[in-house]
C-alpha cells in the first residue's frame, strides 16, 4: 500500500476524531492501525466520524470491515434454543 499525504493527513484527523471521543488512541506506526482505526469509525455514534473512516478506507484501498456477526439468531431461536429440557435433578 502507499502511503501519500492524503492518507496521512485523514490518518491523522480519523486519529483526533476517535481519541475526543474516546474510542481508542491509535499509533500510526502500528501495522494494523489503519484497520483498527476503521473498525472504531464504523462503530461510532458520531457521523463524522464514521464518514472519515470510509474516506480513510478508500484512501488506503482496504475492504469494508465487518463489524456485526455474521449470524443473528432471531428470537424464535433463542426461546426455543434457551429452555433446558434435560432431566429434573431434585
Amino acid at each position: 500500500m502507499e502511503v501519500s499525504r492524503a492518507l496521512v493527513e485523514c490518518m491523522l484527523t480519523v486519529r483526533r476524531h476517535l481519541r475526543d471521543e474516546g474510542l481508542g488512541n491509535f499509533t500510526l506506526q502500528s501495522k494494523e492501525s489503519i484497520h483498527n482505526m476503521i473498525v472504531a469509525c464504523a462503530l461510532s455514534q458520531d457521523d463524522k466520524t464514521r464518514a472519515l473512516g470510509i474516506r480513510l478506507q478508500v484512501l488506503s484501498g482496504l475492504p469494508e470491515p465487518v463489524t456485526e456477526p455474521s449470524f443473528k439468531a432471531s428470537a424464535e431461536f433463542l426461546v426455543d434454543h434457551q429452555k433446558y429440557t434435560g432431566p429434573l435433578r431434585g
